[in-house]
């Protein structure tokens, strides 16, 4: 199992993500919205930070995806990402990343209820 952590840029792009993931097999996940570090400092303390640098990357709001996936999908799910958001290697379209998960409770299976313990 692994923890997907994906930064969304553009809300636009969201649903094609949700949907994607629905489609892959995915029990689920959780958005929160979020504020990146170069929105907060051009806010809180433009004095300190470089305006034209750190302003190419300040976006109104993000959204933080969180999902645990199993193994067999993080492949399927990093691809889906790449192309919905339009290739995570060029700036300003998100980042994600998976951390490894060796405990599990209440995840909900795709096929409905849930599992204790995986």
């Amino acid at each position: 199992m692994q923890l997907l952590v994906a930064v969304v840029h553009e809300e636009d792009k969201l649903e094609a993500v949700l949907s994607g993931l629905v489609e892959l097999g995915a029990a689920g996940a959780t958005l929160v919205p979020s504020e990146g570090m170069a929105r907060v400092l051009l806010q809180e303390s433009p004095i300190f930070v470089d305006v034209d640098a750190f302003a190419r990357y300040a976006r109104p709001r993000n959204y933080m995806l969180f999902s645990v996936l199993p193994d067999e999908l993080v492949d399927a799910v990093f691809a889906l990402l790449d192309a919905t958001l339009g290739g995570l290697a060029r700036p300003g379209t998100g980042i994600a990343f998976t951390v490894p998960v060796n405990r599990v409770l209440g995840l909900a299976s795709p096929l409905g209820g849930t599992n204790a313990t995986r």
